[in-house]
């Protein structure tokens, strides 16, 4: 009897499984699709009142002209789930194993025929990722902790020279950490929070992160750190790179022309360029530490203006790089 009270949801498994847009069961074929799969029979006015009700429930039933049904959309559809496929193997925050789990998770929403293996995208497993296996754990604790409004507290992570992930320091835990936002940034998790220790922007890698505890302390208010209008889609777009420093308006003398697509690649609507006597000065509103690090990856084709801070800092960069590099004196 059980069976029989749950036939409309193996009628809608079998529907998910065997049907598509161009591959049509007519009643007596899911009858015995259902028989096969899960040993119960099925009268043929049973299975046309389950196809009713699941009409009526929303899903999308299709009848052609042979008589023959089939589910039309799902969850997902194929473009939905190759870009989700595709942005997961890219992601750095989790292991190649549990990309690929997601990927089938995703892939089984489709009917048999339309279900791929994402196989070609296999390369990607092998990617320098995190080892770490608790990505998901902390993210949805950190986010509960961030709904709560409480502090957390957590044992934080580092490599070591075999590049296997331990506590940084032996029975020590980090507390009183404020969680305001998580970002995803160049497939790699950021917690944005407040040290309570101190008045500013703390960031942390999500990853590094072990054996989260939610506090019984309230978490310090956002605008006291951040101010009352702080936007995290300015942060994001402010600071190409996970940095807490201080944003500023960044002026380059740009040399070859080739760099300006990567300029508004990474810094989008935060460029501006102008052009006096055939030579090309761009202003970049971003973070200052992340502009540095970019600065010294595309330095060949600019040379940084302003703020004389960012100049300095390139300058010095330079220097102890460049002694590194020239044969020492006797």
């Amino acid at each position: 009897m059980e069976n029989k009270k749950a036939s409309i949801i193996y009628i809608l498994n079998i529907l998910k499984e065997e049907t598509d847009e161009s591959h049509f069961l007519k009643q007596a074929e899911i009858a015995k699709k259902v028989n096969e799969k899960y040993g119960i029979s099925i009268e043929r006015k049973a299975i046309s009142r389950s196809l009713t009700l699941l009409e009526e429930l929303g899903y999308d039933i299709n009848k052609n002209k042979n008589s023959g049904y089939a589910l039309f959309a799902r969850e997902f559809d194929e473009s939905e789930i190759q870009y989700l496929a595709d942005a997961i193997f890219s992601s750095k925050s989790i292991s190649g194993n549990e990309a690929q789990k997601l990927c089938d998770s995703l892939s089984n929403t489709l009917s048999k025929y339309k279900r791929k293996d994402f196989s070609y995208l296999n390369k990607n497993v092998d990617i320098n990722r995190t080892p770490s296996r608790d990505v998901f754990y902390n993210i949805n604790i950190i986010s509960e902790a961030i709904k709560k409004k409480k502090e957390i507290s957590f044992e934080y992570l580092r490599y070591d020279e075999n590049g296997k992930l331990h506590n940084a320091r032996d029975n020590w835990r980090m507390k009183g950490i404020s969680p305001y936002y998580l970002v995803n940034n160049f497939g790699r998790y950021y917690l944005l929070g407040n040290y309570f220790r101190y008045e500013n922007l703390t960031c942390l890698r999500v990853e590094f992160l072990s054996n989260i505890e939610i506090m019984d302390f309230d978490a310090k208010p956002k605008a006291e750190v951040l101010g009352k209008n702080f936007s995290i889609s300015n942060f994001i777009n402010d600071h190409v790179y996970i940095f807490g420093s201080e944003v500023v308006n960044a002026v380059i003398k740009i040399y070859d022309d080739r760099i300006i697509n990567d300029l508004f690649d990474w810094f989008g609507k935060n460029v501006k360029i102008t052009t006096k006597d055939n030579v090309k000065i761009a202003t970049i509103k971003a973070d200052e530490q992340a502009f540095f690090y970019w600065c010294l990856q595309y330095g060949h084709d600019l040379e940084v203006l302003s703020p004389d801070s960012l100049r300095k800092k390139v300058t010095e960069e330079l220097s102890h790089m460049l002694e590194r590099y020239l044969p020492k004196k006797e």
